[in-house]
């Protein structure tokens, strides 16, 4: 695992716990009013939130130590000139010029 990983990590963990008794609290003051309307609505924004938390470290992890940037991507180690998508190689006319999608012979 990286370093950086192992030296950050504590601090969104700790962010985390420090988030959750707040939201517990304010859980207990929304659950007095007895009112649906803001029951629901501090449910999702309490569910868009950790939403967000997780984004955020997902990406920070990211960032770190690149395991996600792999995982998506197709093996590109081949050789072959690739388009943008990186589905199919580019074909080329005799003049060195890429062929349009409709002078293309599949």
């Amino acid at each position: 695992m990286n370093k950086k990983i192992k030296d950050y990590g504590w601090i969104f963990i700790a962010i985390i716990f420090l988030i959750v008794p707040i939201f517990n609290y304010l859980q207990d003051k929304v659950n007095q009013t007895d009112s649906f309307f803001w029951n629901v609505l501090f449910y999702l924004i309490v569910m868009i939130f950790y939403a967000l938390i997780i984004m955020v470290i997902i990406g920070i992890y990211d960032s770190m130590s690149g395991t996600f940037k792999n995982l998506f991507q197709k093996n590109s180690n081949s050789g072959e000139n690739q388009n943008d998508n990186g589905d199919e190689p580019i074909e080329k006319k005799s003049d060195g010029k890429e062929l349009e999608n409709k002078d293309r012979i599949d």
